[in-house]
């Protein structure tokens, strides 16, 4: 076996201050020694990292039964953490309360760890113990909470798994119940011990902000860019910095960093002589906004004829009441800057969250905002509405967050009209596309875990039109309540109210607006029965996923005036006329998401759809991305809810033929595949295709086309053409089930041939069903 190198440089190193260590184990980020009294673990990449990660561990753990207290040193600039050694051996699965019990002192030493594994726990005489202290600790949330719970429960009943980690990360994803039947009540137990424990004196435990100083420098400046910093920020691993700046020279973008929000004159006077014909400075401070508000900064900085404009906030962290990010990114200039008149653009993505609330503090409100923003699926809107909220500075934080989204709408009402309004007038008024999902989500509560949006849609995917699941009420528990989609009316409501919520908008879109009030005057209190009642009654197959997706902070008391409110609008909701099943009707040539066309999709039947989800890489040309990983998990899992497919049609791009694959590996048929270039494109000359294509847009030729309005040649005649298509369609399909695999505006061309173009992109896998005798009909005309 060859030597390690690094290891024996590590080793040498060490011993030249901890003589006679021998190895015990090696990973990504370190080594890990012994001299049979303490262990030694060397990291052998950033020092500076460690080093700070290592001041925040200094004593955290004392006194903890489960951890170790971890001290740390620098050798040679590598850091390296100390702390006991005692002889131990392999965890071997079980041991329920003791992982319990280390799952509370985790909490209440204000930290999670995203990498909990069967190698990572010892047991001693002493009793379990944790040994893995680097990169995978990070601050204490409920989420990350909810997500290390799940790993250990996964050790603790499968740990001798060798395939354990690619396992728990899929089923943190997934939520495959034979393998989390009883995580909730472990979870439970859990956090009930952490409630008892409660958090410990200690300092919170802190992320170094200097990656995002880093990744900010890299995004608007080059490497000629001049970097000061005011005060000492050693403490956030900024290495360069400079005790007073004498001059700014205006030919350099100048990056100012300093440890106050309040600014000295004389630095005042620097910038404003910086900021002659025009020029800008961008600075980075304390976050004004949850350092007194940034109104009140504006204030300081107009004092001195400087005026800002936000560009980016640090990655949030932990704090009392939510999450605040430390550090800002603002843009000075000397003129005042131009007062952006906020539209109120419509809202047609795949899922949309309705987002209000009211007098939210900031804290909350970013907690809120980040767990929306860090979703891993990307295919996602929102619509945030602010209800007259009585400080300014909450208007402000939310623009200079959400709006610099173009998938984000904001709404601020000067005069507070209660949420469910602003809920009615967001779906049915800002949401254009009748098939988006909708999913509400109050100002107040996030959502838990960044995979939440994935498992809703996958349960989309399988063909339900209304998915809810179940919550975390904040310092109580994850609520076991079990949903009765069939007895919405009874004197619970069958629990339909359940978070987190989320339908097909044309389901709301069919509510009668009365139904919406009591007396002619919105109704207010457990306002979300009014909507979700008649939803669930009109849904064709209604799911309620088993694992807490959302993080639910009641801010009213539950009191007797607040329990009598719930039964009143209860009584109130159920008493009324009950909806029926609400049949969406088959409509030819109107493109549905992949869920929908379950139901549309029957024996001798053609199905036509887009690609899945396709690699985002520059480096590869457009023809030969591939799909993405949950491309594949995502087509073999709308194969196995379809009909039985004979044969797949794919153009002779490979992302096609790939989805083509892995919806057959779900569909359980023979792969029978043909591929024909007439499904690549609608191109005639490619040269006119691109000269029209940035002059229309896809969908702009589509519909100009079809009216006959390219009278020059520029395109073959459309009605000839799509015949040819046609055609050429029912000559390879045969007589067989079939699925069309095509790109999305073959398929919105495929559509305008029976009706009007699409007016936005097609959804990956979305398309539509067509018939023989529809398109022979088609033919004839």
């Amino acid at each position: 076996m060859p030597e390690n190198l690094p290891m024996i440089e590590s080793k040498s190193i060490l011993e030249r201050y901890h003589p006679n260590v021998h190895l015990l184990g090696a990973g990504d980020e370190s080594f890990v020694f012994t001299d049979g009294t303490k262990v030694y673990k060397f990291f052998r990449i950033e020092p500076e990292y460690y080093r700070h990660i290592g001041k925040q561990l200094k004593g955290r753990f004392k006194g903890c039964k489960h951890f170790y207290d971890v001290d740390h040193e620098t050798i040679e600039n590598h850091t390296i953490f100390i702390y006991d050694y005692e002889s131990s051996r392999n965890y071997t699965g079980g041991m329920e309360q003791e992982l319990i019990e280390m799952m509370s002192e985790f909490a209440s030493c204000g930290i999670a760890c995203k990498d909990i594994k069967p190698n990572n726990l010892r047991i001693t005489t002493s009793g379990l113990k944790f040994i893995d202290y680097g990169h995978d600790l990070v601050p204490y949330s409920e989420s990350d909470f909810i997500s290390m719970c799940l790993r250990t429960f996964l050790c603790m009943n499968h740990w001798a798994n060798p395939q354990f980690i690619s396992f728990a990360q899929i089923t943190s994803y997934t939520w495959k119940s034979e393998h989390t039947d009883g995580f909730i009540d472990f979870f439970n137990r859990a956090y009930s011990r952490y409630l008892e424990k409660g958090q410990s004196s200690l300092s919170e435990f802190r992320m170094p902000s200097n990656r995002w100083i880093d990744r900010m420098i890299m995004k608007y400046y080059s490497d000629n860019t001049m970097v000061y910093c005011l005060s000492d920020m050693s403490e956030e691993l900024f290495i360069k910095r400079v005790s007073a700046i004498e001059d700014i020279d205006s030919q350099y973008d100048l990056f100012l960093i300093y440890g106050s929000p309040d600014m000295p004159d004389a630095l005042a006077q620097l910038i404003k002589n910086a900021l002659r014909n025009g020029r800008s400075v961008r600075t980075i401070v304390p976050n004004p906004f949850f350092n007194g508000g940034f109104a009140k900064y504006v204030e300081v900085l107009e004092s001195n004829d400087l005026y800002p404009t936000i560009l980016s906030h640090s990655d949030p962290v932990s704090c009392d009441g939510g999450l605040e990010s430390k550090l800002i990114l603002l843009e000075l200039s000397s003129n005042l800057p131009e007062k952006r008149h906020f539209s109120t653009p419509s809202r047609n993505e795949d899922y949309i969250f309705i987002i209000c609330g009211r007098n939210v503090p900031p804290g909350i409100y970013m907690r809120c905002w980040h767990s929306v923003e860090i979703q891993r699926c990307g295919r996602w809107g929102a619509i945030i509405i602010d209800d007259a909220s009585d400080d300014e500075d909450i208007d402000l934080l939310i623009r200079s967050t959400a709006c610099l989204h173009d998938r984000v709408t904001y709404v601020r009402n000067n005069n507070r009209r209660s949420i469910l309004p602003n809920i009615v007038d967001s779906i049915k008024k800002i949401c254009t596309n009748p098939n988006s999902v909708i999913i509400t989500l109050d100002m107040d509560d996030a959502l838990i875990g960044r995979d939440a949006l994935c498992m809703i849609r996958t349960e989309y995917l399988r063909g339900h039109d209304v998915v809810s699941s179940t919550c975390l009420k904040k310092d109580v528990r994850v609520l076991p309540y079990e949903i009765d989609y069939n007895n919405v009316r009874n004197s619970k409501a069958g629990d339909v109210w359940m978070h987190i919520r989320s339908f097909r908008k044309y389901l709301f879109d069919n509510i009668c607006e009365s139904d919406f009030k009591e007396n002619d005057n919105w109704i207010e209190i457990f306002n979300e029965l009014t909507f979700m009642v008649p939803i669930a009654e009109m849904a064709s197959d209604p799911v309620q996923i088993r694992a807490p997706l959302y993080l639910w902070e009641p801010r009213t008391a539950d009191d007797d005036a607040h329990k009598a409110a719930d039964a009143h609008t209860k009584a109130l909701v159920t008493s009324r006329k009950p909806y029926p099943k609400l049949v969406i009707p088959h409509v030819l040539g109107e493109i549905r998401p992949p869920g929908m066309l379950v139901k549309d999709f029957q024996n001798g039947d053609i199905l036509i759809i887009r690609h899945a989800e396709k690699e985002n890489r520059s480096d590869y040309l457009s023809t030969e991305r591939g799909i993405t990983e949950r491309g594949e998990r995502e087509s073999r899992l709308f194969g196995s809810c379809l009909k039985h497919i004979d044969l797949y049609l794919c153009s002779e791009i490979r992302r096609t033929a790939e989805t083509a694959y892995c919806m057959n590996k779900g569909n359980g048929g023979a792969f029978d595949l043909m591929t024909d270039p007439i499904l690549n494109s609608v191109r005639y000359d490619y040269n006119v295709w691109l000269d029209l294509k940035e002059k229309y847009g896809y969908l702009g030729i589509m519909r100009r086309w079809r009216n006959n309005e390219f009278t020059h040649g520029e395109l073959p005649d459309f009605k000839e053409y799509s015949t040819r298509f046609l055609l050429k369609m029912l000559e390879l399909s045969e007589d067989r089930t079939v699925c069309v695999i095509t790109h999305d505006h073959v398929v919105c061309f495929l559509a305008s041939i029976f009706k009007e173009c699409k007016d936005s992109r097609v959804p990956y896998m979305g398309g539509f069903v067509l018939k023989r005798t529809e398109i022979l009909d088609q033919l004839e005309k």
